[in-house]
């Protein structure tokens, strides 16, 4: 494990979104009175404690599933980064660098720093997931780019694109940092007029839902409003939705796996497959 992961991983242990405790059955009225649950705060983010009694009393076998789907989570947490917002690695790569070699760096620039990328693993991302909008950096900016050049002269390794300087990767992730009109949302529920907009479906079932939303946004002036599916059942067809990217065509059967579910169950499975009736 690298530095910056060990820093970030022992930050959301410690002080994390959800810090949980486990503790066996004895333990007492006054003691559960004592606990402390509130850690930190950021901004507006209650950074609290969670207590799992009787954790130690679980069979072996269920701890250890415990423990691989801990693993599972934080191997996944990368991905599931990537998908929410695509400047976000790039951020959080660039923030623990100067984090993890910040000898000599301002001490002001330094808590800027820390407050923004507590805020940044907390929220899987720059964005608040409650409102969809994104923090931004609250110090100038040439005084970050100087922390980011005296952090690589202590030996950050800063993930720069092929043949790109350190001066151009400043460039290009500043309105990312600092510019709270640039990718202010997340994901934008109320797109401006002349935008192209694609709807994204796992599955059109009946289709009506997504004949409402291309309705409601088409009366917003957009450039154009097109729809992507990965599977689409013959009842849409009925709508003439015009889905213009479709991955598969099902018969009108339940289906599972790949993400999707049925009561909570099978979502887990690499494959989709077809539930008997």
């Amino acid at each position: 494990m690298t530095n910056r992961r060990r820093m970030a991983a022992s930050w959301l242990a410690a002080v994390g979104l959800l810090s949980i405790a486990a503790l066996g059955p004895a333990t007492g009225a006054a003691e559960v009175e004592e606990r402390q649950y509130l850690l930190e705060r950021v901004d507006d983010v209650a950074v609290v404690q969670l207590y799992v009694d009787g954790f130690e009393e679980l069979p072996l076998d269920e701890k250890i599933l415990i423990y691989h789907l801990a693993q599972a989570a934080i191997a996944g947490r990368d991905i599931f980064i990537d998908q929410k917002y695509e400047h976000s690695l790039a951020i959080r790569d660039l923030i623990e660098e100067v984090l993890t070699h910040d000898e000599g760096l301002d001490e002001e620039i330094l808590a800027e720093v820390r407050r923004y990328a507590k805020l940044f693993w907390i929220n899987n991302g720059p964005h608040n997931p409650i409102t969809g909008r994104k923090n931004v950096l609250g110090c100038r900016f040439g005084d970050f780019a100087e922390a980011v050049r005296e952090a690589e002269a202590n030996g950050a390794a800063l993930a720069k694109r092929e043949g790109e300087k350190t001066r151009d990767l400043l460039r290009r992730l500043k309105p990312i940092l600092c510019d709270p009109e640039v990718d202010a949302q997340v994901t934008n529920k109320t797109p401006g007029e002349g935008r192209d907009v694609l709807l994204v479906e796992d599955v059109i079932d009946s289709g009506r839902t997504l004949r409402y939303l291309m309705r409601n946004l088409s009366a917003r002036d957009p450039a154009s409003v097109e729809t992507c599916a990965l599977l689409s059942k013959p009842a849409a067809d009925r709508l003439d939705l015009g889905t213009r990217y479709v991955g598969f065509r099902l018969p009108d059967v339940f289906v599972v796996g790949y993400g999707l579910d049925a009561g909570e169950r099978f979502r887990e499975l690499p494959y989709i497959s077809a539930l008997p009736r």
